[in-house]
Formats: C-alpha cells, sequence, structure tokens
C-alpha cells in the first residue's frame, strides 16, 4: 500500500500484481484439479505440483500485510489446529508405516491456504468486491461444466477409474469430488444471484450447477445441495417476507427434488445404482432406517474406526492410522473421526474453537455477499468432513478455505480503514502501523 499525491492509500501495482498472478495460477491449478487431469489422461503422477508449489509460495512472498492478519482469527486457529493435528499424529505414528506423503500432503494444505488467503485479502480492499468475484466464479462453473463431458473425457482418459461408473466426474476421476465442486458452484451461484446486475446468468449457473451435483449421484453433494436451499429460502423469507414473488420462488425450487424423490425414483429412467444412491439420500431426508440394499461399506467403515479411537481416544493412533485402516483397506470417511483416532482431543478441541470462530466471523461480516459466501461454504465443508477423511486434502477445498479466511479478515480491514481520513496525520500512522499496512 502506498499514497498517491491526495494522501489516499492506494494498491500499487508491483507486489499486489505478482500475488494477483500467482492467484489466478493457483486458483487454476486447484479448481480445475489440472494435476488430476493429466494424470487421468496421460497417466502422469503430480504434473503441475511444482507449479501449485512456486504459485502458493508467490502469493505469500507478496502477501499485503503480515500472515496473521491475512488469514484473521479464524485462520490463526485453523493453522494452530493443523499443526497440532500433525504434530501430535507424526509423534504417535507407527514408525514402520510410510507417513511421509501424507505429511508433505497436509502442509502443501498449509501454503494453499495462506496462499489464497493472502489473495481474498487483497481481493477484499477493493470497493466493487462483486466483480472480481464474479471473474473467480466462472473458474468454478467450468470445473461443473466438465461433469457434462465426462463420456468424452472417459473416452480418451488412459487412466480412468470406473469408465462403466454411472455417475458423472468430469476433470475428476472421483464423482464425489465431483459433486463437491458442482455443489460449492451452487453455492458461490446463490450468493452472486442477488448481485448488481446479470443475475439472469447467475439464475441459469444455478440451475446448471444443480444438475451437475445430481448428475454425479454423490449422496453428500445432494444432501448438501437441498440444505443450502433451504438456507436460501430461509433468507430469502426473512429478507422479503412472505409473498406471491416468495412463494413461486420456493415452489420453483422445491418442485424438480420433489419430482425427484416421488416420481422420478419410480419412473424407471434411472439406473440401479443410481436409483439406490437416491433412495438413500431419501431415506436420510425422511429420517428412515436405510436398510441393507441402500446401505454401503461406510457403516462399516465407522464401526471400524471407532474401534480404533476407543484403543487411544486421548493422543489417538498416529497419522494415516485411519487413512488407511488396516481391516477394510480403507480409510475412515469421517474427517472428525479421522482427527480424533489419529491425534486425540487436543486437536479436534481446537479444531471446534476454529468452526465456532469461522461461522462467527462469516454471520458478522458486514458485506452481504461475503457473509453468504463464506457461511454457505462452511456448510458445504461440514457436511463434507461428515463423509469424507480428505476434505483438508483437497486443493478447491483448500482455495475456499483461505479465500473465506481473506476475504472475512480483509473486508473488515477495509471498513477500519475507513476511519483514517478523520483521523489527524500521528494518529494515522499509529492506526495504519495497528492494522499492518506496509509502506
Amino acid at each position: 500500500m502506498t499514497r498517491n499525491a491526495s494522501g489516499k492509500l492506494v494498491c500499487t501495482l508491483g507486489k499486489n500484481g505478482v500475488n494477483r498472478f500467482c492467484f489466478w495460477m493457483l486458483a487454476t491449478l486447484c479448481i480445475l484439479n489440472l494435476n488430476g487431469v493429466v494424470k487421468m489422461i496421460f497417466g502422469f503422477e503430480r504434473t503441475v505440483s511444482i507449479l501449485i508449489l512456486f504459485s502458493s509460495l508467490g502469493c505469500i512472498a507478496s502477501a499485503p500485510t503480515t500472515l496473521h492478519r491475512v488469514i484473521g482469527r479464524s485462520g490463526v486457529f485453523f493453522v494452530l489446529f493443523l499443526a497440532l493435528y500433525l504434530s501430535v499424529a507424526t509423534i504417535m505414528s507407527n514408525t514402520t508405516k510410510d507417513i511421509n506423503s501424507l505429511f508433505f500432503q497436509y502442509f502443501a494444505t498449509f501454503l494453499v491456504v495462506l496462499a489464497a488467503a493472502a489473495s481474498g485479502w487483497l481481493l477484499a480492499q477493493y470497493k466493487d468486491i462483486e466483480t472480481h468475484l464474479k471473474r473467480l466464479f466462472w473458474l468454478w462453473f467450468i470445473a461443473t461444466s466438465s461433469i457434462f463431458f465426462t463420456p468424452i473425457i472417459r473416452a480418451i482418459a488412459v487412466n480412468a477409474r470406473n469408465p462403466d461408473s454411472a455417475r458423472m466426474s468430469g476433470f475428476f476421476n472421483n464423482p464425489n469430488e465431483a459433486g463437491m465442486v458442482a455443489v460449492i458452484t451452487f453455492a458461490l451461484a446463490l450468493a452472486l444471484f442477488h448481485g448488481k446486475g446479470r443475475s439472469f446468468y447467475f439464475g441459469m449457473a444455478t440451475l446448471i450447477s444443480a444438475i451437475a451435483t445430481i448428475a454425479t449421484f454423490s449422496k453428500t453433494a445432494i444432501l448438501s445441495l437441498i440444505a443450502l436451499t433451504c438456507l436460501f429460502i430461509f433468507r430469502f423469507i426473512i429478507q422479503n417476507g412472505f409473498s406471491i414473488r416468495g412463494a413461486l420462488l420456493v415452489g420453483v425450487l422445491l418442485l424438480p427434488g420433489g419430482w425427484l424423490f416421488s416420481v422420478g425414483l419410480d419412473s424407471g429412467i434411472f439406473k440401479h445404482q443410481q436409483e439406490k444412491r437416491l433412495a438413500a439420500v431419501q431415506a436420510i431426508i425422511w429420517n428412515q432406517e436405510i436398510t441393507a440394499d441402500h446401505d454401503s461399506e461406510r457403516t462399516v467403515l465407522i464401526r471400524e474406526g471407532l474401534k480404533k479411537i476407543a484403543e487411544n481416544p486421548v493422543f489417538g493412533q498416529g497419522l494415516g492410522e485411519l487413512h488407511l485402516m488396516e481391516g477394510p483397506g480403507l480409510g475412515v470417511h469421517n474427517t472428525y473421526l479421522m482427527i480424533l483416532g489419529e491425534s486425540g482431543l487436543f486437536p479436534i478441541f481446537i479444531m471446534l474453537i476454529f468452526i465456532l470462530n469461522w461461522v462467527w466471523s462469516s454471520i458478522w461480516c458486514r458485506e452481504a455477499v461475503i457473509r453468504v459466501i463464506a457461511s454457505n461454504y462452511i456448510l458445504v465443508f461440514l457436511l463434507h468432513c461428515m463423509s469424507s477423511h480428505t476434505v483438508l486434502n483437497r486443493r478447491f477445498h483448500n482455495i475456499m478455505i483461505g479465500l473465506t479466511f481473506g476475504l472475512l479478515a480483509g473486508r473488515w480491514f477495509y471498513y477500519r480503514r475507513k476511519l483514517l481520513p478523520v483521523l489527524g496525520h500521528t494518529n494515522r500512522a499509529n492506526h495504519e502501523k495497528r492494522l499492518g499496512f506496509r509502506e
């Protein structure tokens, strides 16, 4: 930050330009899952990892202020939680297991979150922040649109997972990951739908991302879609009250879901695997008992994970023990159980504090679009943690985690900065120093 001729603080091109370039490179690599795309189509492992590393370091090195101010209080608790988890889990780990790969994956998580937070903080200093957020949204929309081209991608891929699967996945080998990317796009589209202009485009993007989410037949993604829709309806009624327009909007949002679960399941248009997953979602919604036909192996995995947690609930079993359990040969598929089972009570307690602080910061954010984006994403993140143990390792999640940290902390700073013109020269300099300006 420097001063122009009139004495006002403005963004300079140099360091901020480097930050923007590095962030767009990082966001493109992570959101479009280019590492996974190259592996799927050509069979090469971690081809763009070096680019992710350098773009992350570039964002961090060009951070507009100190890192603890960039990530805010929520981010500080997140870093503390992640460091404590890795420390305790590494100490408690079995020395015969190879944990180096896992450790470096989580270290990369730390770097990508910090990098996204630094860029989010800078983004929050713009007055017309919605314009910049909409540009970032279209990157998510491209990743979501790839789901509709799954047959083409699988046809040219040399390393496709389940090429004959009835579930679409796009740029992601795992349909569950593709579903979460689609539902994050849906969450962003809902937040930007009532923005300045182009409501029609974001309305269409909301519909397309919802269809893409269902096309993956990911149970967690579909449940997240339903939860976000209910949250959107609740916000709309609170802000606008009961009206004919509101009733029509509620009908438009709920009718497709009602048809899907009441008529669609019995229409014969879905394959057996698709019907099975939709029926499981329906059972969860109506709090019915999930029958053996609808049940998945995740119930078995969770039971196995709980057994391991009971062996050492205070300090855990060590890094990797619930990522790949010896009996089933799979992970526990629950981030909360994974943290508790691998590192014990202290990291999960810090994680709880981090989540509460994150939610609190999003609720009290003064900028409506940031408040809705953050709260929508937090809901998706919390739901995904209940069905996957790899959430913290997914780079698209890392981008959104860091971005929400930076946007929340940066916009708080943006409004505090409005106090500067009314302060005297000495007080203004002290205020700038407290807030973390770098000349």
